[in-house]
């Protein structure tokens, strides 16, 4: 499903895919990105390789080839991107869930998290968050508590996306989210 705003295109993902489709999709990819997919459970495999398939399909209708005919390389942080010209893109899954979004107007970066709750989330909002940004987040209570760590987690790991920031060295420095 492509969700179109103006130069950007943004894709949700179904990783819950039967059997026969995840093969098809396995179909697609390189003997890399196949090994890499088998790291992990049943589930954790057929998710990365339809979010991977997924991926070369939406960039393939961009540029009107094949999905198996892209080829993919890294910036120096870790970036991935297309080798050769082509439009930025970004992925993100978690659960059952994938988003692609892809554009030709500059680096783009997109997020997507489960809500779930945690236990430690004081902790994370304290070491990770800009000072004013936790006060921001600590001051509400329950859900709305939960759902304002998300909003910020997901609008800084967006931005870290777009800019490759973060991608290489983890997340291990402080970190505020954008306007």
């Amino acid at each position: 499903m492509a969700i179109v705003t103006p130069g950007i295109s943004i894709w949700r993902v179904d990783l819950r895919e039967p059997a026969a489709v995840v093969e098809r999709a396995a179909a697609l990819l390189t003997a890399e990105e196949r090994e890499r997919a088998e790291r992990g459970t049943a589930d954790v495999r057929r998710r990365r390789l339809v979010a991977r398939a997924a991926l070369r399909i939406a960039l393939a209708r961009c540029l009107a080839c094949a999905p198996a005919a892209l080829r993919f390389a890294t910036d120096p942080s870790g970036k991935p991107r297309l080798d050769g010209p082509g439009p930025h893109f970004s992925v993100s899954s978690s659960g059952d869930w994938g988003l692609i979004a892809v554009t030709s107007l500059g680096p783009v970066g997109i997020d997507l998290e489960r809500v779930v709750a945690l236990t430690e989330l004081e902790g994370i909002v304290t070491r990770r968050f800009a000072p004013a940004q936790a006060r921001e987040i600590l001051k509400q209570s329950g859900e709305r508590r939960l759902l304002a760590f998300y909003r910020g987690w997901t609008r800084i790991e967006a931005q870290l996306k777009a800019t490759g920031v973060g991608l290489a060295d983890g997340l291990d420095t402080t970190i505020s989210a954008p306007d």
